[in-house]
């Protein structure tokens, strides 16, 4: 029946190996070979933006020519990565497809990148909102999505390409509803969405969008908890004023403090102290008839005696 990492025996659970490409010691990349049966194959080192011209496969080893490939930072990818196809004349397809990578340690990958995007973010163009999908150690594709519902959603393997527009080489939706992704031609007219209709049941928040890149099945499921957003909201509007009045009185406890002086001749002379009240009355106070003179009267008259009133603020540095 054929080995069980053979893809055109098994095509569904053989379309990804860890042992189909290797380097060589000059540098060059090969595949080891494991679909007999086939007739012909192609690979691509750029994850299907082109592909190199049918070859006769004869088994064994396959020298792989450099890869050629140019586009933005974000569509960039770590390591290499090689798909390969295959042609059988018996079977008459060539719907047998093998995904390997280079010396990699994370789960199988079978998609550079995907990216979401729909009605939450303008169809991808809103650039201020994160819409990578992270791929996840059982192999899954991720992305935790709170926005208005209901909300339409498609799915872009390249995302922006570098003239600024939406990649159309990559864009897959859900044509049918069977919860499978449809990769449809550009020229195509027909929709191809994924419609998320309701919102979470009560307590969640959020749902979390889940793909697998080996069957292209995906699935929703309600994460969050609704009651602690609307904890954190009631605290985001309180805590800045019980902060901000705290701060006033701190100020105003620590460095700032508030008397009320009352001076006359008595409460001045004991402020001041009897040595200082002394040399002011001897500086102030003539002796003899002139103790009423206009010109050398005491600040404050003594019969009668004008009490005054002021508020000093001291501060306190």
């Amino acid at each position: 029946m054929g080995q069980p990492d053979n893809p055109v025996v098994f095509p569904q659970s053989a379309n990804y190996s860890r042992d189909l490409l290797h380097k060589d010691i000059d540098g060059s990349l090969y595949v080891s070979h494991k679909a007999a049966g086939a007739d012909q194959f192609r690979y691509s080192l750029n994850w299907g933006s082109t592909y190199s011209a049918w070859q006769p496969y004869l088994g064994g080893n396959s020298t792989l020519a450099p890869r050629k490939w140019s586009g933005t930072s974000e569509q960039d990818w770590d390591g290499e990565h090689v798909i390969v196809q295959y042609f059988s004349r018996s079977l008459g397809s060539s719907d047998h497809v093998q995904h390997a990578d280079l010396d990699w340690t994370l789960p199988p990958r079978r998609c550079p990148h995907l990216f979401l995007q729909g009605t939450f973010n303008q169809f991808g163009m809103d650039f201020g909102l994160a819409n990578e999908m992270e791929l996840q150690q059982d192999g899954s594709w991720d992305f935790d999505l709170m926005a208005e519902w209901p909300v339409t959603l498609q799915l872009n393997e390249w995302g922006i390409d570098p003239d600024g527009n939406l990649d159309q080489t990559g864009v897959f939706g859900d044509v049918d509803g069977d919860n499978v992704l449809d990769r449809l031609p550009p020229s195509s007219l027909a929709p191809s969405n994924i419609n998320i209709e309701s919102t979470p049941a009560s307590p969640y928040l959020a749902w979390k969008l889940s793909v697998n890149d080996g069957t292209y099945r995906y699935g929703i499921s309600p994460i969050g908890n609704r009651w602690h957003q609307l904890i954190l909201y009631i605290l985001l509007w309180f805590i800045p004023l019980l902060t901000g009045g705290l701060g006033v009185w701190a100020f105003l406890v620590s460095y700032v403090s508030s008397q009320r002086n009352e001076y006359s001749r008595r409460n001045l002379t004991e402020n001041l102290g009897s040595t200082r009240s002394n040399s002011i009355r001897s500086a102030y106070q003539p002796s003899g008839d002139c103790y009423h003179c206009s010109h050398y009267r005491w600040p404050y008259d003594g019969e009668k005696i004008k009490r005054v009133e002021i508020a000093i603020r001291v501060i306190h540095l």
